[in-house]
């Protein structure tokens, strides 16, 4: 008789998840509608206005989406295999694993414990990194703590699972405050004391981060999310190569993470990739305002825009819903929270002046008011492939020298503040970028929409790697990333001119 393989094997931590056949079916439980089974007809005006100011995340999924979902999905499916307690090695490891934390084992001097993963998530302010992340560890890993009693197959008599873990890190990239954020978010998912117990015990933040390991594999701990990665607090803040070298000891472990943020806030993995392999099997996930890589027609912003656009509370129908699409993308630089954000403010518009649908009008005058002032160069700089409107956030938020060389564009001075009255786009100029013809709704599955992008994405890839490689740095701090970004840029503009001359 056949052995059964260990993947298949019974194993308690999984039986409890739900198993995905498709990606259409993934792609159907990711999308959320915030609005779903609600009578709108049957709200009043009030209740209208709360639902529009209030905190929103509808999501159509854009195949970026779906494979940030299977990524993490499969990393925590799979750890949760390899620490079967059924299984006599699956045992072994996770007991000798808390006892090597314990004792304060240096994790980076072993290789990579079998379940290790990194996932790399990055992309600027606004496009829908944390929003995928979270729908994926509700709708998608679900159940965020499983009670196991009595199983004898895994010699387990009482036992709390905790499947996921989301945490924000440190505003000031202490590893102290990170370990902090880490036990007050498992105590209160279990009702337990570690953040107040667990100090007392393990005094100097090394034998805390130990303790932390230990805890989170005693837990079975099978995906941890970190949020608002940043230049600030991860690359220059006093403490960041400790908390460099905490993270990735967390991942050696055999703790699968998770770090979502700003694309200057991963500049220092490269030094340490040597240290990590495991880290480098999953391809990052870059998010981009819709339009801003590739040719400007080819985005997603289609499934964007549905996803906006159920989120719809007035009486009437909203009147030309195809120029309002190639507008909310204009006037949002294809950024999906600032054209939920556009889209939402201008059903207020609409609410408050009594009419009963939104119009193309509302649409400019929230665009054009004094509350959208500063946001104007983001979304201009967008919708424009104008890097020139985006420097003041070059050396913190964006990655400009990245988007300025995809663009074929050079960069010049930092433009003026805008006044409240004025716009950098020209009312009904065309920018570059801005949709042709409004198109149709895509109508293909999203495991055809992925398949079909896969081999856009490997030209698409390719140079982008290209370009990357041209910003890379081996300490890429503050004044490193304004230097090497104007060498880079420098190199690069000598290549367009020789291209030219030819």
């Amino acid at each position: 008789m056949t052995e059964q393989h260990w993947f298949h094997a019974p194993n308690i931590l999984t039986k409890h998840l739900k198993e995905w056949k498709t990606i259409d079916e993934i792609s159907e439980t990711l999308r959320t509608d915030p609005l779903a089974g609600l009578k709108i007809s049957e709200l009043s005006l009030v209740e209208r206005h709360e639902l529009l100011i209030a905190e929103k995340t509808p999501l159509l999924p854009t195949t970026q989406s779906l494979r940030l979902a299977m990524a993490m999905v499969a990393m925590h499916r799979n750890s949760l295999r390899v620490r079967n307690p059924a299984l006599a090695a699956g045992r072994r490891f996770v007991s000798e694993t808390i006892e090597a934390a314990k004792s304060g084992f240096n994790f980076l001097k072993a290789p990579p414990a079998p379940g290790a993963c990194l996932q790399i998530v990055k992309g600027i302010t606004g496009t829908a990194k944390t929003v995928t992340v979270k729908h994926t560890l509700h709708n998608l890993i679900r159940e965020q703590v499983i009670p196991h009693d009595d199983e004898p197959s895994s010699l387990i008599k009482s036992a709390v699972q905790l499947s996921w873990l989301f945490v924000g890190m440190s505003h000031d990239g202490s590893r102290g405050g990170l370990l902090s954020s880490i036990l007050l978010a498992v105590d209160a998912k279990l009702g337990t004391t570690y953040a107040t117990d667990l100090p007392k015990s393990y005094k100097s933040v090394e034998r805390l981060s130990g303790a932390v390991i230990a805890l989170l594999h005693s837990l079975y701990l099978g995906i941890l999310v970190i949020d608002e990665i940043q230049l600030l607090n991860l690359v220059d803040a006093p403490q960041a190569e400790l908390m460099q070298l905490f993270i990735l000891s967390l991942v050696n472990s055999g703790i699968p993470v998770v770090l979502v943020g700003n694309p200057f806030g991963f500049s220092w993995l490269p030094r340490f990739s040597q240290n990590l392999t495991r880290g480098i099997e999953r391809p990052q996930i870059m998010f981009h305002p819709a339009g801003a890589v590739g040719e400007p027609d080819d985005d997603e912003w289609d499934s964007i825009f549905a996803g906006i656009n159920a989120y719809y509370l007035l009486e009437e129908p909203a009147t030309e819903p195809a120029k309002l699409s190639a507008l909310l993308k204009r006037r949002s630089g294809g950024i999906p929270r600032v054209a939920l954000a556009l889209w939402s403010s201008g059903q207020v518009e609409a609410l408050t002046d009594g009419r009963c649908a939104l119009e193309v009008d509302d649409i400019d005058c929230v665009y054009n008011s004094e509350s959208f002032a500063d946001v104007r160069l983001l979304s201009d700089g967008f919708a424009n492939r104008d890097p020139t409107l985006l420097m003041r956030w070059r050396d913190t938020d964006i990655p400009v020298d990245f988007y300025a060389a995809a663009w074929g564009k050079p960069i010049g001075v930092e433009p003026p503040k805008p006044t409240s009255t004025s716009s950098v786009a020209v009312g009904n100029a065309k920018p570059a970028g801005a949709a042709k013809t409004p198109r149709s709704p895509r109508t293909r599955s999203a495991a055809s929409a992925l398949k079909a992008a896969q081999t856009r994405e490997k030209t698409a890839q390719a140079a982008r790697e290209k370009l990357s490689e041209s910003l890379k740095s081996g300490d890429m701090r503050l004044d490193g990333i304004k230097q090497h970004s104007l060498a880079s840029l420098d190199e690069l503009m000598k290549e367009i001119e020789a291209k030219k001359g030819k």
